[in-house]
């Protein structure tokens, strides 16, 4: 189970003039809440000598994958 939310909050500060005058700031503020409630794994690691591979995937409304190699002594 997951939930996630992103508030962005900012003041954006225009470089243009309106008849010499500089643009106010304007405030920018929004919320997303996140589309995944519930999620499975899937993945697979390949260790070879001093070399691993790893790959996974994630299922859910918005799905993901990964790789990777990494390098062990």
């Amino acid at each position: 189970m997951e939930t996630s939310k992103t508030t962005v909050s900012y003041n954006y500060q225009s470089n243009q003039t309106v008849n010499g005058v500089p643009v106010p700031p304007v405030k920018i503020s929004f919320d997303i809440d996140g589309d995944n409630s519930s999620s499975a794994v899937v993945g697979f690691n390949l260790h070879l000598a001093v070399v691993n591979i790893n790959v996974d995937y994630k299922l859910a409304k918005t799905s993901t994958a990964t790789a990777g190699v990494s390098f062990g002594f």
